[in-house]
């Protein structure tokens, strides 16, 4: 009985193509679950993607939130956006994500919303952002063993939020959390914050064993800080600041900082 040549099975294959191409995507980690609504709530293990911009005008919750262990969410090249009516008032999250492990976020914008992205987990890493126009934190990560790399975060501050409490409101490009965060290559660039305390590029809250290296900060009142009301240890180095009234605060000079 004579096989069917391999061009006579191409049909076949095409329709499988079909079939399974609406459901998965492509993104830098390979296929991936494409997101193409907000809000949206990520439950289950996985690479997930945006496959195009989105943007919410929700001035409250979050955009997309993180539920599960072992994620890793590909934005693409896309932009991530909050519209709200306000955006001084707003306490929308872009990204968010509260509990869990091994949680990758990387690859795009997260623009106007509260904290561009804020995750309490083990394990983080965010990498190859540019958080623009987010009113509190560009981006926030807390728990034990996280990496903030290679992002732009710019324009952060403006809430009006808490305005009593000045210290919870306190407007960060970069605020870690936990024990041994990495805080590597990072620019910084413009902060504003309409509450009494002072603005901060990279602040570093109740951290052990911290590394803050090779991070260009410019425009902000205070560019690298080891709290000091919430006791924080760790070194930095290789560090460079243009136009910033404190350029560093707390934590242990490790050298090469200009």
């Amino acid at each position: 009985m004579q096989r069917p040549s391999r061009f006579a099975r191409w049909p076949l294959v095409l329709a499988l193509v079909s079939i399974a191409g609406p459901a998965l995507a492509r993104g830098e980690a390979g296929t991936c679950r494409p997101i193409a609504g907000l809000p949206a709530s990520i439950t289950e293990a996985g690479a997930y993607c945006l496959s195009g911009d989105l943007a919410t005008p929700a001035a409250q919750g979050f955009a997309i939130r993180i539920m599960a262990e072992d994620v890793v969410l590909d934005l693409n090249g896309f932009t991530l956006a909050g519209h709200p009516p306000d955006r001084r008032t707003t306490t929308t999250f872009g990204i968010l994500a509260t509990g869990g492990r091994n949680i990758t976020v990387r690859n795009g914008t997260v623009r106007g919303f509260f904290d561009g992205i804020s995750m309490v987990a083990t394990g983080v890493i965010v990498e190859n952002i540019r958080a623009d126009d987010n009113t509190h934190r560009g981006i926030f990560v807390g728990g034990p063993g996280n990496i903030v790399r290679n992002n732009q975060v710019l324009a952060t501050g403006g809430t009006t939020v808490g305005a009593g409490i000045p210290e919870v409101v306190r407007a960060s490009a970069i605020s870690v959390v936990g024990a041994a965060p990495r805080v590597l290559n990072n620019d910084v660039t413009g902060l504003a914050n309409e509450n009494t305390s002072p603005p901060t590029g990279i602040f570093l809250i109740n951290v052990t064993g911290a590394l803050v290296v090779g991070n260009r900060i410019a425009f902000v009142d205070t560019g690298i800080e080891f709290s000091t009301a919430a006791v924080s240890e760790g070194k930095y180095r290789d560090n460079l600041t243009v136009a910033v009234g404190t350029p560093y605060v707390g934590g242990t000079d490790a050298g090469n900082n200009q």
